[in-house]
């Protein structure tokens, strides 16, 4: 694929993306002026424990695709193997979620404690439990499209599929200001992707061999319990802090991460181009143009986490109520969090290409344990600051996890990163973002936000981390214009 066809994919992923997960920071300002801090939070709670239990039915499922599925050489058989994956992943989310409401039946029955209803209602419950079934197929239909470079098909659906979810949950909250309501049009909307993206790949009735599913689990399965684990910096802080400083401190929390959110949104262009491809490039390509590709995304990143930082914290300050100014001033631990958990992602190529998914497990598994452990003591010790400790634990958490993935990732199958020049980026990125606390000026923000995008961008390029093609983006900016 040449330079300018990558560049078009990853800017109508970019666009695409911007749009489908972009949608909840749409409709932020109507919801606090409709929702109160509360209800904020309540949604915040079923949204995160619904992210938990899709990590544990999907099964991580679409991995296999760009492990396995991706490299095959025959298109026929990539898409005999993509509907069997498809076919499979609804069946076993299925069957994962009734042994999952066995469990808990069973538990209540013998406790005389029914915990699922203490934080949400039974419609709340039946709701998740729809969207968690189709989760891991919709997963693989989204990642077979990114596979076949269909990149203005997935940007189309995106599309339709926010401007459904912005127009409705805009009448939800004039005319039924609920978090139920609210969350039932989230989970109509998935099903609408769903169906739309069913009818387009034309799968049909077929299932992976036992041989098969055993490979694929056996490959899927570490990835996936590495997630859950990674959840816990992840998502589970959120429930540390719900229980130690109650609903209305999460909200604040959530509306911080929403902010942060968008780094990982913004990087998504070069993220769904560039992940499907990574092992095509390290075997047809070599190390050092995959190592430079990579960089390039670190970098990219960066430069979002400095936009993020400066621009969340203006719109909370001059769009949502007085109440949220303490989000304001968490954006920076925020997207701290979310830069190195992202780089953490760019950088772990070697040990997936090794397949020691294995080794991923336990370094996610030692970090995240530590971790809530020690934070959960702190706020249980002090509670009056538990929304700092929380934040601050987790931003030093990511840190150390990206560090040892880096070093594993490296000594197992070694990539020719720049590593003092990296440094020195990364070293100003997080004094920009500190920077953000020194003013609540709107003009010295942007003012600040645009000088430390080009200094970051200069300081790449003196040191030959990158090079901008001049002339291939012209041609493209025109290309896309016509």
């Amino acid at each position: 694929m040449s330079k300018t066809s990558a560049l078009r994919e990853m800017l109508l992923y970019g666009s695409a993306l911007l749009l489908l997960k972009g949608a909840s920071l749409i409709t932020l300002p109507v919801m606090t002026h409709f929702l109160s801090v509360e209800q904020v939070g309540q949604l915040e709670l079923i949204a995160i424990t619904q992210v938990f239990f899709a990590l544990l039915v999907s099964l991580s499922m679409h991995e296999n695709l760009y492990r396995f599925i991706a490299v095959a050489k025959d298109q026929l058989e990539r898409k005999l193997m993509t509907n069997q994956l498809y076919c499979t992943a609804i069946l076993l989310s299925i069957s994962l979620l009734i042994l999952i409401g066995v469990l808990c039946w069973l538990i209540e029955t013998i406790l005389h404690y029914s915990f699922t209803t203490i934080y949400f209602s039974q419609s709340q419950i039946m709701l998740m439990v729809s969207a968690l079934a189709i989760q891991g197929a919709l997963e693989i239909s989204l990642a077979w499209i990114r596979l076949q470079n269909k990149a203005e098909v997935f940007f189309k659906l995106s599309l339709f599929c926010t401007v459904l979810q912005v127009s409705l949950v805009l009448i939800v909250v004039n005319t039924l200001p609920s978090v139920t309501a609210v969350f039932a049009v989230g989970v109509f909307c998935v099903f609408v992707q769903l169906i739309i993206l069913h009818h387009y790949n034309r799968f049909n009735l077929q299932l992976l061999s036992i041989e098969q599913l055993k490979r694929f689990l056996r490959y899927c399965l570490p990835i996936m319990w590495s997630a859950v684990i990674a959840f816990g910096l992840n998502g589970g802080e959120r429930w540390l802090l719900m229980q130690a400083g109650g609903i209305e401190l999460l909200a604040q929390y959530a509306i911080a991460l929403k902010f942060a959110l968008a780094v990982g949104i913004l990087l998504q262009p070069f993220h769904m181009w560039w992940m499907p491809k990574r092992f095509e490039y390290w075997q047809n390509q070599g190390l050092k143009i995959t190592a430079k590709t990579s960089q390039i995304g670190m970098i990219y990143a960066m430069i979002i986490t400095i936009l993020v930082a400066w621009v969340g914290k203006l719109f909370i300050t001059g769009y949502l109520p007085i109440q949220y100014q303490l989000a304001s001033n968490l954006i920076a631990i925020a997207v701290i969090s979310m830069l190195f958990k992202e780089l953490a992602e760019l950088c772990n190529i070697g040990l997936l290409k090794a397949q020691q998914t294995k080794k991923l497990l336990t370094i996610n598994f030692a970090v995240t344990s530590s971790t809530l452990c020690l934070v959960s003591l702190a706020a249980q010790l002090y509670p009056q600051h538990s929304i700092w400790l929380v934040s601050c634990g987790v931003a030093l958490a990511q840190v150390a996890r990206c560090s040892i993935i880096f070093i594993s990732s490296q000594r197992v199958d070694f990539l020719p990163y720049q590593n003092t020049g990296m440094a020195l980026i990364l070293l100003l990125t997080l004094l920009f973002v500190a920077t953000t606390w020194a003013t609540n000026s709107p003009l010295t923000s942007v003012m600040f936000a645009i000088t430390q995008i080009c200094l970051l961008l200069a300081v790449a390029l003196r040191c030959k981390l990158i090079n901008i093609p001049y002339q291939k983006m012209r041609k493209l900016l025109q290309r896309l214009s016509v």
